[in-house]
């Protein structure tokens, strides 16, 4: 049974007759969330991690749109492309955006995807979020990717930097180290970063793409190296992501294993958050990827916490998570200073 809407977050109990022969006495319905497992509200802990949280920028990651124009085996969001590819994108204006996003303080806004230039109207996004904060972006330079039409239409002030990920199945290495050179011509390496994914069968691309950051004189590189582990959509019977093999080998066979599920107060939501196509607001990037498969039924860290076109602000309070271990490396560089431990008596099983 699902508890309407109407009823979740009060203090009430509510009586449930069946024509059948399950019997069910009450069903009680708290204020606090987290009430049912025995938990309450740590104030020390929520000052604590306010004070921790309080040096970082607060961050704003928008997946602009879930579309993509490339079709990679390894991404995430093709192994579950009903979930992500056929979601369709809010009805609105780029002026609409920019105006929803300007009720928003930031210090740091980044645009990402699918690949964000399959959205119509990014560049005016680009130049009117920009004017106020810096755009940050993570693109694979493919052909919605018009260096020309950025070279002519897109001021430089309101770049911070533009990561470009280099995707071998998709694209030529000439064409990739061809347009992020004309792009860092003209924006600056200061402004551009590189990025490519260490799959098995482009592992070979590695030197090149180091190289060229030297050449370039580029901002970032990000070499996207994890441990060895078994593919969740393996191309064979028994292959795997096999993407550095000699940095961790112990954990081939318990790649997802933890000992860390203890709650913590965390300032996701607080100087941190995620909007996804539909302007709907999440704590965390595990927080869109729960409340894409569970709805309102959702755990109530995992809910969307309003929306951009309806007058949303940040959380005042920390969110208190105990999966902490689920946490998306963007998501994490900004709110892991602010993990604080609550005095929980012990770790809450859960499945992995």
């Amino acid at each position: 049974m699902i508890l309407p809407d109407v009823f979740v977050g009060r203090d009430l109990d509510v009586s449930v007759k069946s024509d059948g022969q399950l019997v069910i006495g009450s069903i009680t319905s708290r204020s606090i969330t987290h009430g049912p497992l025995g938990i309450q509200h740590d104030p020390r802990g929520i000052e604590e991690c306010l004070q921790n949280a309080s040096p970082a920028p607060v961050s704003l990651q928008w997946f602009a749109t879930w579309k993509c124009n490339y079709k990679c085996n390894y991404c995430w969001q093709e192994t579950t492309r009903d979930s992500y590819r056929k979601v369709r994108n809010a009805d609105v204006t780029p002026v609409e955006w920019i105006e929803a996003f300007s009720r928003i303080p930031v210090q740091e806004f980044y645009i990402s995807g699918g690949e964000p230039t399959v959205l119509p109207g990014m560049l005016d996004i680009v130049n009117g979020i920009g004017q106020r904060v810096p755009i940050k972006m993570t693109s694979n330079l493919g052909k919605s990717f018009d260096v020309d039409q950025w070279i002519k239409e897109v001021d430089p002030n309101n770049l911070d930097c533009v990561t470009f990920s280099f995707h071998p199945t998709q694209q030529s290495w000439e064409e990739y180290s061809s347009k992020i050179t004309r792009f860092a011509d003209a924006f600056g390496g200061h402004k551009t970063g590189c990025e490519l994914v260490m799959h098995p069968g482009q592992k070979h691309f590695e030197q090149g793409i180091r190289d060229m950051q030297k050449k370039l004189d580029l901002r970032t590189i990000n070499i996207d190296v994890y441990h060895v582990q078994p593919a969740k959509f393996p191309p064979k019977p028994g292959e795997g992501t096999d993407r550095c093999p000699h940095q961790d080998t112990s954990l081939t066979m318990a790649p997802r294993a933890t000992d860390k599920t203890d709650p913590v107060y965390c300032s996701a939501g607080v100087n941190r958050v995620n909007v996804d196509p539909l302007g709907d607001v999440y704590t965390c990037m595990s927080a869109i990827d729960r409340g894409k498969m569970f709805g309102q039924e959702a755990l109530p860290h995992y809910r969307s916490t309003g929306n951009v076109f309806e007058g949303f602000s940040m959380s005042r309070e920390p969110t208190l998570c105990w999966e902490k271990f689920r946490c998306s490396a963007c998501d994490a560089s900004i709110v892991q200073d602010s993990w604080t431990p609550h005095p929980y008596p012990y770790e809450l099983p859960l499945p992995e």
